[in-house]
């Protein structure tokens, strides 16, 4: 499967909060330490996903983003090839009528908008298989707005 189909069912699994979907494209060392923080409504990472009531730095879910995209794009990012060989390439989900497309290449402009109006999950092709580099969409990571 492509990474923006793949975008596509990661959204759909988030809008109808269907856990299980989101877990297929989890990394495969993390579905079940995941699969247990999903089931409590008050971890970090549910309320990271869902429930920005829990969140305690004030910023929307990723549920909050993309339920709030009057016109959702989920757009493809290609990094690239790292220094072991690994293709890499991000996700990106937002709002088109608020986001500047032209804009995403710029680090300052991904960074104001991370987290608020920008939500990512990294892949990396193995085996010409798309799987997933972090925890979905990237929990406790900077992928989008790294620290000087």
């Amino acid at each position: 499967m492509e990474l923006h189909s793949m975008g596509k069912d990661i959204a759909d699994a988030v809008l109808s909060k269907d856990i299980e979907r989101l877990l297929r494209y989890d990394r495969s060392d993390l579905v079940e330490e995941d699969r247990k923080f999903l089931s409590n409504p008050k971890s970090d990472l549910y309320c990271y996903l869902f429930d920005a009531s829990c969140r305690y730095n004030g910023l929307p879910s990723v549920y909050d983003v993309l339920r709030g995209a009057k016109q959702l794009v989920i757009e493809v990012d290609n990094l690239g090839k790292s220094d072991d060989g690994v293709e890499h390439a991000i996700l990106l989900f937002f709002d088109g009528t608020t986001i500047d497309r032209s804009r995403l290449r710029s680090p300052d402009y991904l960074c104001e908008k991370a987290w608020k109006e920008i939500v990512s999950w990294m892949f990396r092709r193995v085996n010409g298989t798309w799987q997933a580099d972090h925890s979905p969409f990237d929990a406790e990571t900077d992928v989008l707005c790294q620290p000087d």
